[in-house]
């Protein structure tokens, strides 16, 4: 009998004191006016939660995801709540089969196509759900994964809940089971496991998707529903403890509200350009749009145009040094020295598609300097004007000066695509070509 009077309190309580079951499986977009941002924030809520109610402070006020998408202070994002069906005794899917669903729902509502960035906003069972799902993801779509900048978990029971075991004796919901301690369930040690695994596989390069863990300390009715012992630990930071309960942790008022900060300040974190290690791609393109390779060269009279890509925005500086030793600008070039006003993320060069740099009849080796910084630098910016060996020097020196160590020259790869060498926070490179007659 006193089990029984507990796992209705647990019901109860889980329910927010009196809010009515949520057996939906509702989802719904809110998107920003205007043009597509690059951001998308996906909300997944727990065990008898659902979509709307679940992230709502009081009813008819708005819920955290239409916070999200109005606080000016937060990157510009659209926003995806996603609603599955968990009711306190009603059957319901188990949590590998939410998973697989809400993966596939995210594919084909177009999140991992349409934005470059996904952060997850996640609440209890949601949490093991979403754990779950990016796993999937990891092995099917790794290049999607990387997408996934953030992953936030609100009092998610990575290791289960002894309510949860009680419940199941009552339930014919088997989320239950699935949350019984993982001590005696096998389901969330596979969970732990892979998890603990993906967080492992990233990398300097791709340090995503950040993780971020928050627990309540406060009780619900009579429980502490997932304790800061159960509650997910596998953090990039320390976990942090709201004095909230298993409802309200998820129900900030306003965009002032404590929790929101907390969110808000990680995303803006996560999407910190300056994560990401720095990486830039050259390509020399040969005006019948076939690129130059390994071992090829271009003789007197023909053309060429530069192209390149870097993983985030830089300031690019690109030089020539001819084989006379004449040093010209290509870029930013000595009629438009304004012309870059903000980092960017790839250049051409000339940047008319229809044009080309044309080789004169001076034979020998081509030199290109390419400099991708992450602040502008006005020196870099008048640097050219000087001819002959004298300048070549000096662009080594200056070179020297600004990545602390020398970059030999080498020839682009077989593919035609070079990746530059990374030192230290910005990409500098030397690439050659032998000119011929």
């Amino acid at each position: 009998m006193r089990t029984l009077l507990m796992l209705w309190i647990l019901a109860f309580s889980l329910l927010g004191c009196g809010d009515k079951a949520s057996t939906s499986s509702t989802s719904y977009w809110i998107k920003q006016s205007g043009e597509r941002p690059k951001t998308v924030v996906v909300f997944i809520h727990g065990v008898l939660g659902d979509s709307r109610t679940t992230w709502a402070s009081e009813e008819g006020k708005p819920g955290w995801p239409e916070i999200v998408l109005s606080d000016p202070l937060m990157p510009r994002s659209d926003v995806l709540a996603v609603g599955f069906r968990s009711g306190p005794v009603q059957e319901a899917s188990n949590i590998e089969e939410v998973a697989v669903r809400t993966l596939g729902f995210i594919e084909d509502e177009g999140v991992f196509k349409d934005y470059d960035n996904v952060v997850f906003v996640v609440h209890s069972l949601g949490g093991l759900v979403t754990k779950r799902a990016l796993r999937i993801l990891q092995a099917k779509h790794p290049e999607d994964l990387q997408r996934v900048k953030a992953v936030l978990f609100f009092s998610t029971p990575a290791q289960g809940s002894d309510l949860a075991a009680m419940a199941q004796w009552l339930s014919s919901n088997p989320q239950f089971e699935n949350m019984k301690p993982a001590d005696f369930n096998a389901f969330l040690q596979v969970l732990d496991n892979d998890w603990q695994s993906l967080r492992r596989a990233r990398t300097v390069e791709m340090p995503f998707p950040r993780v971020f863990c928050a627990y309540e300390t406060l009780s619900t009715a009579t429980f502490k529903i997932v304790p800061r012992s159960g509650a997910e630990s596998a953090c990039d930071n320390t976990p942090i403890a709201f004095d909230r309960d298993h409802i309200s942790i998820v129900k900030p008022v306003s965009a002032d509200d404590e929790l929101h900060k907390y969110l808000r300040k990680r995303i803006v974190e996560s999407l910190d350009p300056m994560l990401l290690q720095q990486k830039v791609s050259v390509k020399f393109v040969k005006s019948n749009n076939q690129l130059l390779e390994d071992g090829g060269s271009l003789r007197s009279g023909e053309q060429y145009a530069i192209e390149l890509a870097a993983r985030r925005p830089a300031w690019f500086y690109v030089f020539g040094v001819d084989s006379s030793g004449q040093v010209d600008r290509y870029f930013p070039h000595s009629m438009a020295a304004a012309e870059q006003t903000t980092p960017n993320t790839s250049i051409r060069i000339p940047e008319d598609p229809k044009k080309y740099l044309t080789l004169d009849s001076t034979t020998g080796i081509e030199r290109v300097y390419i400099f991708a910084l992450d602040k502008p630098d006005s020196s870099l910016a008048s640097e050219g004007a000087a001819v002959g060996d004298q300048a070549r020097e000096k662009l080594d020196t200056t070179l020297k000066v600004f990545r602390g160590a020398y970059v030999a020259p080498r020839k682009p790869d077989s593919s035609g695509e070079t990746q530059l060498s990374i030192t230290g926070l910005s990409a500098t490179d030397v690439l050659m070509f032998e000119h011929k007659p």
